[in-house]
């Protein structure tokens, strides 16, 4: 394993990460604007901070962040030709908590701009829930 991508940093997604990361080597990428997870121990940990647009070649996949502030300052969703995978960002028939109230309209807006426009026939894996797609959340999402 080569990186673990980080959607954002609450407890109920880094939980883990220490046990991964000591048990495969693989580089943490932290959205821009989330906290260092602190990883504790003796371990060298290369955290990457990734921006909005950053390209990651992994095997023959092109993986992309997308920057989608809201649920925290720093959510970022993270697409391939086929997937986005939008950890609190997007679920499928609802949205993540907004962290405040500047931030559900910031949410909105970014979805909008950089999830929902992408091909109808991407599958969106959120971070909780079933899977969904591009095409059935344009349609079916209340929030939008």
């Amino acid at each position: 394993m080569r990186y673990v991508f980080l959607t954002h940093c609450h407890s109920d997604h880094v939980g883990g990460l220490e046990d991964i990361v000591k048990a495969t080597g693989a580089e943490i990428c932290i959205p821009a604007g989330e906290p260092s997870v602190g990883i504790t121990g003796n371990m060298k940990i290369n955290e990457y901070t990734v921006t909005d647009g950053m390209e990651f070649k992994t095997g023959r996949h092109s993986i992309r962040s997308v920057s989608t502030p809201g649920h925290t300052n720093g959510s970022t969703c993270y697409t391939t030709k086929d997937y986005c995978f939008s950890g609190d960002t997007l679920f499928a028939g609802s949205i993540g908590r907004p962290q405040s109230g500047d931030g559900y309209s910031t949410l909105l807006k970014k979805v909008r701009e950089k999830v929902l426009s992408l091909n109808k026939e991407v599958r969106i894996f959120p971070g909780h829930g079933p899977a969904t797609t591009v095409a059935e959340e344009s349609v079916h999402n209340p929030f939008f």
